[in-house]
């Protein structure tokens, strides 16, 4: 066996090798109880090729993975049925753990893909994955969910974004080099046909995006904005592109992009940092909140430094700061009846990382943080990189209500995901 699971107590393994290129699958009986009704934190060491599960609100471990080298960049992206895919660089496989298995978090199946991958998609209905590469000469990789088996779709295209949905079932397909979103039928796909039935041409850089489901639109962020699409079917059409500029902020753009929870907007940062000579510690950064159906935009001053990545429940969203002068967490109205819409309503200064990156030196070398919140938006955790430590926060009060251990330093921050599994699924692209 390739990895290693540890148990808090006695467990039993069976191991099922299905095939070839099908799934190992895991069973086990424990007496360790399944998560929490009211949910979990995955923490991921990917330095310490380590994975944890923990209660919440308990923050006990329930469940331990060694020799998962988590892919941050794909991220996490749970199911509706209470799996959670993510892609483990060491062994060159995705993954998915069963958080609701009888025991305790198993791993129901794995699957070998290509190295290298930079995003990973699923339907709404959870029935297919697609996963992309950074390499331009890479294909993507589509996953049956049910059989684990996968399929090679030769399309190229730099560092793809892809999204899937519409009915007919249709893979979107985000052509970075070309500049340009184009639609793929899946029954096409799956017969060995490439040639899209829609192009959209974007601007420049594209790289993030989010599909709203029920809006039937996609939001890619490019260097001109948040290019807003529309699909019906195999259809996609151009509508309109959001400025990154507001009338009192304006300068830099977005690069990572989530649908909120209300399914209706979709929720970023700008960053602003200059020209290469700016020092990091004065980088400008906002959150950004678009409705792409209205087109209602909203830009507010969030700190300075280096923001990187958010995590959002249902009426709040959590970001952090790293800065020369101290960090910070911050809690994001989002609730769009709000009369704070869009408002930073609480700032909460955290410990200084004990191997903090200097002044002069890049904040992308040395230790991080990663944020997550639970989903009802009462507890936030932020990461302190090389620390071994979760700090938690207090959402309602806006304070640090304590520290999580953990076994592992969690080097560079590691990375984190707070949910309740089971529950609908709005966001369909890993984070």
């Amino acid at each position: 066996m390739h990895r290693v699971l540890r148990w808090l107590s006695l467990a039993l393994i069976l191991s099922v090798v299905l095939g070839s290129g099908a799934a190992t699958a895991i069973a086990q009986e424990s007496a360790t109880p399944s998560a929490t009704e009211s949910g979990v934190l995955v923490v991921a060491d990917p330095v310490a090729e380590t994975l944890y599960i923990y209660s919440t609100p308990e923050h006990e471990i329930v469940a331990e993975f060694d020799g998962i080298v988590m892919n941050t960049h794909a991220g996490y992206l749970p199911l509706e049925d209470g799996r959670l895919l993510l892609v483990d660089d060491g062994q060159g496989e995705l993954v998915a753990i069963d958080l609701l298995a009888d025991g305790g978090p198993a791993i129901d199946g794995t699957t070998p893909i290509p190295d290298g991958v930079s995003h990973i998609a699923v339907d709404p209905a959870g029935q297919y994955a697609a996963v992309g590469s950074s390499d331009p000469r890479a294909p993507i990789t589509l996953v049956d969910l049910d059989s684990y088996t996968t399929r090679a779709v030769e399309i190229e295209a730099g560092e793809v974004g892809l999204m899937i949905g519409s009915d007919p079932l249709t893979l979107f397909h985000r052509n970075d080099t070309l500049a340009q979103i184009e639609a793929y039928p899946f029954e096409g796909l799956l017969s060995g046909s490439t040639t899209p039935t829609g192009v959209v041409a974007t601007g420049a850089f594209g790289h993030g995006e989010g599909i709203l489901h029920d809006a039937g639109l996609i939001a890619a962020a490019t260097d001109d904005g948040l290019d807003i699409v529309a699909f019906d079917g195999e259809r996609i059409e151009y509508v309109h592109t959001l400025p990154w500029d507001t009338e009192d902020r304006s300068g830099g753009r977005a690069f990572f992009v989530r649908v909120a929870p209300d399914g209706e907007h979709v929720i970023s940062y700008i960053a602003n940092r200059g020209t290469e000579e700016t020092p990091w510690g004065e980088w400008e950064n906002d959150v950004y909140i678009a409705n792409p159906a209205t087109g209602q935009v909203i830009r507010t001053a969030l700190g300075p430094g280096l923001v990187f990545r958010l995590a959002q429940a249902d009426d709040v969203a959590l970001f952090f700061n790293q800065h020369p002068d101290g960090d910070n967490a911050f809690v994001v109205d989002t609730n769009a009846d709000s009369p704070t819409f869009g408002q930073v309503i609480a700032t909460i200064p955290l410990d200084p990382l004990s191997h903090a990156v200097g002044p002069d030196e890049s904040p992308w070398e040395g230790e991080s943080r990663v944020v997550a919140i639970t989903p009802d938006g009462s507890i936030g955790y932020v990461t302190a990189g090389g620390d071994s430590k979760i700090v938690v926060i207090d959402i309602a009060s806006g304070s640090v209500s304590g520290v999580i251990e953990t076994p592992t330093p969690l080097s560079t921050g590691g990375y984190l995901l707070a949910l309740v599994p089971g529950q609908p699924v709005v966001d369909t692209i890993g984070r």
